[in-house]
């Protein structure tokens, strides 16, 4: 089978991991108010809605000739790990969620199955997405969705 055109999009770090019930896979989040993750403290974390996402793919089979050919990341909005906590404790009541941040030694020390975060394989991906996606590009596109908003921007 062959197609017309053909888009790719890269989604960066889902905003809905900390939404019920994936946040269930963040345990550490819901017992100790704590994340500890493999992310620098640097790291500016691309998340993405799901909703932007599908937007993008909309704009994408619309107008397939001026997205033709192109692999296109998909963030909603750069912040760091830290920030990510600060947004996501106000909206669930529990302000003073803290990112702690493991080195690689760290986290080889951990014995198999004992680290809570079952992303970190996927995280070291994440790291360099903000050198990968074109934020202003995106929003010329489509009205991006803050973490801060979110869900709730989009609802009613």
């Amino acid at each position: 089978m062959e197609f017309e055109s053909c888009t790719v999009l890269r989604p960066g770090y889902f905003m809905a991991n900390f939404l019920e019930p994936v946040i269930e896979s963040y345990s550490e989040i819901l017992s100790k108010n704590t994340w500890s993750t493999d992310f620098k403290a640097e790291t500016q974390l691309g998340l993405t809605s799901h909703e932007d996402i599908a937007s993008i793919a909309v704009a994408a089979l619309r107008d397939s000739n001026r997205f033709n050919g192109r692999a296109i990341g998909v963030v909603s909005e750069f912040l760091t790990p830290q920030e990510t906590m600060d947004y996501l404790g106000s909206a669930m009541g529990r302000p003073g969620l803290k990112a702690i941040f493991l080195n690689d030694s760290e986290v080889s020390a951990l014995p198999a199955g004992s680290f809570n975060n079952p992303y970190v394989n996927g995280d070291k991906c994440l790291e360099h997405m903000a050198q990968l996606v074109d934020v202003k590009e995106l929003a010329g596109i489509i009205s991006l969705t803050s973490f801060k908003n979110f869900p709730c921007e989009r609802e009613g």
